[in-house]
């Protein structure tokens, strides 16, 4: 599901974000260590997660037997005005065992607490990453000449024949009357190359 998803997103992300970030290594085991720790987070979050979905959805679970009960109960105040007995609908062992411990609501709980950390623990790799992305020092670099000399000329935005538009004037000449001289087209032919 989607936890599984947010898990393999924060790793992958890390990943990409560690080989961009040109800070020390013990900045990068430090993203490293966090990533891990969030991951394991969200897979406990996953598995608890999958389990309150078992115990809500399993065949006998928790909804199919508040559904039962609720049926039960409209049939038997339909029943009520009628003479004799109406035999109610009885959850599974499992069921009232799984009611009468609470254990939905522990694992609800829990789950709630694992978000508290997740959340917790975003922040601190949120905050790690800001930390780490923070430039080291100021590089003295005055001009275009010593830019280039230290960083490399970047390579040419348009390559190839066709990669950019020229513009050339018209050569069309309009007009001319034995009243009106003729003028030149002040217009420019946009042709590719």
């Amino acid at each position: 599901g989607g936890l599984e998803t947010m898990a393999a997103a924060a790793s992958g992300a890390s990943a990409t974000s560690l080989a961009d970030i040109s800070g020390t290594s013990s900045q990068s085991d430090r993203l490293r260590k966090l990533t891990e720790e969030l991951s394991s987070l969200l897979m406990e979050q996953a598995e608890v997660s999958r389990e309150v979905n078992t115990l809500l959805t399993a065949d006998g679970g928790l909804n199919e037997a508040s559904k039962r009960s609720v049926k039960s109960l409209e049939a038997a105040i339909a029943k009520s005005r009628q003479p004799g007995y109406f035999k109610y609908y009885t959850p599974s062992d499992a069921t009232r065992a799984v009611e009468t411990k609470n254990v939905l609501s522990a694992k609800v709980a829990r789950l709630a607490e694992l978000q508290k950390r997740v959340d917790a623990k975003q922040a601190q790799l949120d905050s790690a990453r800001r930390e780490a992305a923070k430039p080291t020092a100021a590089v003295d670099v005055p001009d275009l000449r010593r830019w280039f000399a230290r960083y490399d000329r970047p390579a040419p935005a348009f390559g190839g024949e066709g990669a950019a538009t020229t513009f050339s004037a018209s050569r069309r000449v309009f007009g001319g009357t034995k009243h009106y001289p003729g003028f030149r087209s002040v217009a420019s032919d946009m042709r590719p190359g």
